[in-house]
């Protein structure tokens, strides 16, 4: 585990405390097994409490981010607390959200390429791709191609 991601835990900890619910915590161990189970449990209790306080009088949320949600970059954060078929699991949203941040990155430049080489003007040949981005990525720009052509035409008919 990172030591940013401990701190952002000891953070959250910290502010949804007092001093008092962190001196019943400390004095926790100086008891019985079974009284400490109801220590723990009152201890969970009042921290609820104190949560529910906060928030009530809280203007806003405390961890609140001006940065967009971005859930790539939360479920990296979120790795290193899973099980192994959780990871795998996560893993897999991962690939899906990079594969489709490319394929949009690619539907952007398709459009770009359209509106710098507008169709009947010579200079812009598809096949140029293949040199720059390899051959998959021809077949891709052409698949593009042809999707924003359906799109422009739907339009046109609708």
């Amino acid at each position: 585990m990172e030591h940013k991601e401990q701190d952002k835990i000891l953070a959250f900890d910290t502010l949804f405390t007092n001093n008092h619910i962190q001196m019943l915590k400390v004095i926790m161990p100086f008891f019985g097994g079974s009284l400490q189970k109801h220590f723990a449990i009152y201890i969970k209790y009042l921290e609820l409490q104190y949560t529910i306080a906060f928030f009530h009088a809280a203007p806003r949320p405390p961890f609140s981010s001006d940065s967009a949600f971005d859930p790539e970059t939360m479920c990296k954060t979120v790795l290193p607390y899973c099980s192994p078929s959780e990871k795998s699991r996560l893993e897999q949203m991962v690939n899906m959200f990079s594969t489709m941040k490319n394929l949009q990155d690619m539907m952007e430049m398709a459009s770009m390429m359209k509106e710098m080489f507008p169709e009947g003007e010579s200079g812009f040949n598809p096949d140029m791709l293949s040199g720059i981005l390899g051959g998959d990525a021809s077949g891709m720009f052409d698949m593009f191609s042809f999707m924003n052509q359906s799109q422009e035409g739907d339009t046109k008919n609708g």
